[in-house]
């Protein structure tokens, strides 16, 4: 009888694990592109922030949606082909990831932009290491 509700439990606790992997995998992505944008600033503030003490700017700017304005020092492409941006400077100054599958409005836009450009990039914030990284990026007109 106990070995009964012992195989009765495991299977219900199986059974809702599977829901829970199930709901978890369906579940929808976040929309970055139509995200609400929590600070604007330029690129050289951002980087003078982490720069000058990088534990405050944290507290500031990590994980948040940020529009950044500055000018395209540097353009890439990755292996996988999502593209990064890089401004201010491409050795120490932001960089903007933006991943494969963004709309077509999207990368319209990216195509037409070069070195020298100045552009407006909104990115959730991932902190710093040598560079100020935003992810999910997308260009704003």
């Amino acid at each position: 009888m106990k070995t009964k509700r012992i195989i009765v439990i495991l299977a219900l606790l199986g059974a809702l694990g599977m829901m829970a992997a199930l709901y978890m995998y369906n579940k929808p992505h976040k929309n970055y592109e139509t995200q609400k944008v929590d600070i604007t600033i330029t690129s050289t503030v951002l980087v003078k922030d982490f720069e000058s003490n990088e534990q405050e700017a944290n507290e500031k700017y990590l994980d948040k949606m940020i529009l950044v304005d500055g000018q395209i020092e540097k353009v890439a492409l990755s292996d996988h082909g999502d593209l990064s941006i890089a401004l201010v400077d491409a050795m120490f100054g932001v960089t903007c990831n933006f991943n494969s599958q963004l709309s077509d409005e999207q990368n319209n836009l990216l195509k037409d932009l070069k070195v020298g450009d100045n552009v407006k990039i909104k990115g959730r914030c991932d902190g710093y290491l040598s560079d100020v990284r935003l992810t999910q990026c997308s260009v704003v007109k």
